[in-house]
C-alpha cells in the first residue's frame, strides 16, 4: 500500500505501530546513502543520527529495539532525532534529499496484512503486545532436535539466553541466542537469526516468528 505520511503527525503519534516501523526501516533505508566516512573506524550518517551514539563504523548495524514498556518511548526518540534534532551535513543533506521536515510529507509504500488466526486467545491482533512478548522468550528452554549437535550427549538442556529485534533499513530481524547447561549458560553461545521477508508486512513477520519459536520451546505459550 501507498501511504502519505505527515512528519509533524508522527511526531505527535498520529499513526499505528506497523506504519511507524516502516517508516523507521524507511528513514535508514534512504539515509544510508549518505553516510560520511571520517576516519578509519567512524563514519557520520542516519544510523549515527537516529541511535545517539558516538562513533557509526558499520552502516548495518543492528540496534536493538527495547522489548518492553518503553517500545513506544524508544520509537518517540529515533523520530525526534531523524526530524528535528540538529544534524551534521549529512543529515542535512539527506533531510532536504528526501524532505524531511516537520511541515512536509511523503508517500511511503510497504505491505500491509494483518493476521487472521488468534494469539494467546486475544480478541484482537496487537502488534505492540506481540513485540513485547518477544522477550518472554529468554529463559525458555529449547527441544534439543531444533539445536546444534542434537546427538552429543554432553551438550543437553538448550536454553534462550538472549532475544534482539532491528532493523538496519533492510527489513526487520529477530535474532535469538542459546547456550547448553554445560556451559552454564553463558551469553553467546549460538545464535539463530530470523529476516522479514520481502513482502511480508511487519504484522506477519511478527506473527510468524512467534509462532515459529513456539514450535521449537518446550513449553510454548
Amino acid at each position: 500500500m501507498k501511504q502519505k505520511i505527515n512528519f509533524q503527525k508522527l511526531i505527535d503519534r498520529q499513526y499505528s505501530l506497523n506504519v511507524e516501523l516502516e517508516v523507521i526501516n524507511w528513514l535508514l533505508k534512504t539515509g544510508l546513502s549518505f553516510d560520511e566516512y571520517l576516519s578509519r573506524w567512524d563514519r557520520d550518517g542516519v544510523n549515527r543520527q537516529l541511535f545517539a551514539y558516538s562513533a557509526n563504523n558499520n552502516i548495518y548495524r543492528l540496534f536493538p529495539f527495547p522489548l518492553n514498556e518503553n517500545l513506544n518511548v524508544f520509537i518517540d526518540s529515533l523520530f525526534v532525532r531523524a526530524i528535528v534534532k540538529s544534524g551534521s551535513k549529512p543529515i542535512q543533506r539527506w533531510r532536504e534529499k528526501e524532505r524531511i521536515f516537520l511541515d512536509k510529507s511523503r508517500f511511503i509504500t510497504f505491505v500491509e496484512e494483518f493476521p487472521t488466526q488468534k494469539i494467546n486467545n486475544w480478541n484482537y491482533w496487537n502488534l505492540y503486545w506481540l513485540i513485547i512478548e518477544l522477550q518472554k522468550f529468554t529463559g525458555m528452554f529449547l527441544k534439543k532436535e531444533f539445536c546444534k549437535h542434537p546427538d552429543n550427549n554432553e551438550l543437553i538442556k538448550p536454553k534462550i539466553t538472549e532475544v534482539c529485534f532491528s532493523t538496519s533499513g533492510h527489513g526487520y530481524n529477530f535474532l535469538y541466542k542459546y547456550s547448553f547447561e554445560k556451559y552454564n549458560y553463558e551469553n553467546g553461545g549460538w545464535e539463530v537469526s530470523m529476516n522479514q521477508n520481502e513482502n511480508e508486512s511487519i504484522d506477519m513477520f511478527i506473527f510468524r516468528i512467534y509462532s515459529e519459536i513456539n514450535k521449537l520451546i518446550i513449553n510454548p505459550y
